[in-house]
């Protein structure tokens, strides 16, 4: 089963993501992302849970995202969301005020036999 378009109707939530391309070289190696971003629909949900980060240290995750693995704001086919880029959770996620862009502990993709079908983001 591929992604079912009927999985839009419980995706209440809009974050929007932005690609790593780098750090500075202003010699304290910010982190720099695309100046072009993409939206992604989603279904938050607000537990914790146990998850591995990069270096396999388990680390406690507060939120994870599910997403389509392509992007509503340009219909692009393959979306994928890496550990250094970066998302931004708008004011209604339910923190108390303005945009919040909390890091990303892991990625995960759930597949089937047909292919890709949602992107599970941790934070």
């Amino acid at each position: 089963m591929s992604f079912d378009k009927d999985f839009y109707e419980v995706m209440d939530r809009t974050v929007t993501v932005a690609a790593f391309t780098g750090y500075s070289t202003d010699g304290y190696g910010t982190k720099t992302f695309s100046t072009t971003s993409y939206t992604l629909a989603c279904y938050a949900v607000k537990s914790h849970k146990l998850v591995k980060d990069a270096k396999g240290d388990d680390v406690l995750s507060s939120s994870q995202l599910y997403c389509p693995p392509h992007d509503n704001s340009t219909s692009q086919t393959a979306v994928s969301v890496g550990l250094s880029d970066r998302i931004t959770l708008p004011a209604t996620f339910g923190h108390t005020t303005g945009t919040l862009t909390p890091p990303i502990i892991s990625v995960e993709w759930l597949d089937d036999d047909t292919g890709r079908y949602t992107n599970v983001i941790y934070l």
